[in-house]
Formats: structure tokens, C-alpha cells, sequence
């Protein structure tokens, strides 16, 4: 998953059809097949969601270069990319400040 964020997401997603599915069958072991499969994929998104990064906002207070908010934030130009793909960007010379920006924060 590319952050813990989406990785919640998918979950709620499977869990959402899983609850469907359980409140309309009356087989036993359908009912039983459907809370292991919540349990399993509840325990692998704890475990693998722990490393993820965290999807957060940031206002700058005045507009920046892509790759100069990179190394700011990640201390490598190598996210400069992500921040223009992710926040739709146009000019990646200028990340606009004064508004909202995505960015991946990792624990």
C-alpha cells in the first residue's frame, strides 16, 4: 500500500461488503468464513500498516519548489514527484503557500 491512509480505506471497503454479506446469510459457515476473513485482514493491515507512511496536510507559508518542500520535509529531493502528482501541481517550480498540501509523513 502506498500509505497507511489508503490502506484503512481498502479495509473499511472490505469490511463495509463483508457486513452486507453478513447481515443477509443465514449459512453458518458463510457467517463464520466472513468474521475470519475480517479478523485476518484486520490483524495484516496492524502489522503491515504499522511501517506505513500517514497521509497529512501542511500549509507553507509562501510558495516553494517542489524539490526544495522535498528536502525540507524528507531530507532528499527523491519526493519532490510525489508532491506534485499528489497535490495537482502545475508548475512544480511553485508548490503553492497559503493552502492545503498533502503530504506523506512516516511514524
Amino acid at each position: 500500500f502506498p500509505s497507511h491512509d489508503i490502506c484503512i480505506t481498502l479495509r473499511d471497503e472490505v469490511f463495509a461488503k463483508a457486513e452486507e454479506l453478513l447481515l443477509h446469510t443465514t449459512d453458518d459457515e458463510l457467517f463464520t468464513s466472513m468474521i475470519d476473513l475480517q479478523t485476518a485482514v484486520e490483524a495484516d493491515i496492524e502489522e503491515r500498516g504499522a511501517t506505513l507512511a500517514r497521509l497529512r496536510l501542511i500549509q507553507l507559508p509562501e510558495s516553494l519548489p517542489a524539490v526544495v518542500l522535498s528536502y525540507h520535509l524528507y531530507g532528499t529531493v527523491d519526493y519532490a514527484d510525489d508532491i506534485v502528482k499528489r497535490n495537482g501541481v502545475d508548475n512544480p517550480l511553485f508548490v503553492p503557500g497559503g493552502k492545503d498540501i498533502e503530504v506523506l509523513v512516516y511514524a
